[in-house]
């Protein structure tokens, strides 16, 4: 919902949904005061099916305590989806989707430990495709025609959960920065993320020891520039006098046949 006030058609077609899936009405809706909720047409349609709209007075969240606790569930759930994998926040929308995923088809306790989706669909599978991990890694496989002999036969994609519409997983490709929903999937089980953290990571790794190895041999430069300074100045200081007292012997030896 990218405006508040799509709300109205949204609740039209979410009506319609569970009276055609489930064949039962909204008896009472429960909200706050936000405008959506008290517009004409909601207050309209909600009269013309005998909705009865109940309203929280101000400052009293917790008078709307279910629907608070519920929403917190899945901003919690969704919230340790995107850290867990390292997946961008961008994809919160994703996230919370195989958040609500999720939570349908675990046990709780409010309903005696019944998984929620078996009580609505008794006769259905659980899980029609295996679940994977929310952000991994995966490979969908290309099968667009006129592709050659060495062209790549997948696309390496995250994996953002389930559709309602198509039985398949919904991928997604960060180099063609577009969506797959595919039943062929392989996946590898890491996360696509937390790869690419690692692999920059240890670029910066390699970049920090090459930088360091260059200030430790500057420094070691240095030293022995200095170290072969001070053995020069020992030579000249020390070496240098003995030389002058053998020049000065040998020039004394040879003085007297220069004479002659």
């Amino acid at each position: 919902m990218k405006n508040r006030f799509e709300l109205f058609f949204i609740f039209q077609t979410f009506f319609n949904e569970i009276k055609n899936q489930f064949r039962v009405s909204i008896r009472i809706l429960r909200s706050d005061n936000a405008r959506e909720y008290l517009s004409h047409s909601f207050n309209t349609f909600m009269k013309s099916h005998g909705i009865l709209h109940q309203t929280s007075y101000a400052y009293t969240p917790q008078q709307n305590g279910v629907a608070k606790r519920k929403n917190r569930h899945l901003v919690e759930t969704t919230r340790t989806l995107l850290i867990h994998d390292g997946v961008p926040q961008c994809f919160w929308g994703d996230a919370i989707l195989s958040a609500c995923y999720l939570i349908n088809r675990m046990s709780s306790s409010v309903l005696e430990n019944k998984i929620p989706h078996s009580i609505f669909f008794p006769h259905e599978s659980l899980h029609p495709l295996p679940p994977r991990g929310f952000g991994s890694t995966c490979f969908v496989h290309n099968f667009s025609p006129g592709l050659d002999k060495l062209s790549a036969r997948s696309h390496k994609c995250v994996f953002l959960g389930f559709t309602r519409s198509q039985k398949g997983y919904k991928c997604f490709s960060p180099s063609l920065n577009r969506y797959f929903i595919s039943a062929d999937v392989t996946f590898t089980e890491s996360s696509f993320c937390l790869s690419l953290y690692s692999l920059l990571f240890r670029l910066h790794l390699v970049k920090y020891i090459f930088q360091l190895s260059t200030i430790l041999l500057s420094c070691l430069v240095f030293l022995l520039s200095r170290l072969l300074h001070h053995l020069l100045r020992f030579i000249v200081v020390i070496k240098l006098p003995n030389v002058h007292q053998e020049i000065f012997f040998w020039c004394q030896i040879f003085r007297p046949l220069r004479l002659r």
